[in-house]
């Protein structure tokens, strides 16, 4: 493990060197070694990164789909193998939510934007956009959550190294929706139509 200067340990394969730079190293195949300087740790960390994946098949569909290495990533390319890779075991209602909220009102802000160039201020514009187009506060906060676990997961994975979400706040003010019973003759026309579903007999049951 790799320490600085004044003896903080830096992370694998990483070194301080007297004039202040970091050096990153990294080997692979037949003892094959890189090396490079950086005047900013998160920088040499990030190289470290990009070399472990591309020389790694943990991923290879995500190296595929990325530009040059995983630094390159955008949201749209990480928003889908994370959607493929963690979220299989989710509730297809959380999945569904899950991409409407993305489809919907985050990739249009950052979708082309790359994962380590997105900040707290592009998160609150998305948040604030869909305040403006008078969503629902449910709908406000299930995006809120699909950005904070997709972009922890992008941390998890050294992709990036500090959440964007940190230091945004949900709008206040957004509307809430009004609940109430269905009329008689709504239910009747409900049933009419579920008679086509083949969960026809639970929503009897409920009405």
């Amino acid at each position: 493990m790799g320490k600085s200067l004044n003896g903080k340990e830096l992370g694998e394969g990483i070194t301080q060197r007297a004039d202040g730079n970091y050096v990153a190293r990294f080997r692979h195949g037949n003892n094959n070694r890189e090396q490079k300087v950086f005047k900013d740790l998160n920088e040499a960390k990030k190289w470290i990164v990009d070399r472990r994946f591309q020389y790694s098949h943990l991923v290879p569909d995500v190296i595929k789909k990325s530009k040059s290495s995983i630094s390159d990533m955008t949201v749209a390319e990480w928003y889908n193998f994370w959607n493929d890779t963690y979220n299989r075991n989710l509730s297809p209602n959380t999945i569904r939510n899950y991409r409407e909220r993305y489809t919907r009102n985050i990739d249009p802000v950052i979708g082309e934007m790359k994962v380590s160039d997105v900040r707290c201020i592009h998160c609150q514009m998305i948040l604030n956009n869909m305040k403006n187009d008078d969503y629902a506060a449910g709908t406000v906060y299930q995006t809120y959550i699909c950005l904070g676990v997709m972009f922890k997961s992008a941390i998890n994975n050294d992709i990036i190294f500090k959440h964007p979400l940190d230091g945004v706040s949900v709008p206040k003010g957004l509307k809430r929706k009004s609940i109430r019973a269905l009329t008689i003759e709504e239910q009747k026309k409900f049933l009419e139509v579920a008679e086509e579903s083949h969960n026809k007999l639970q929503y009897r049951l409920l009405l």
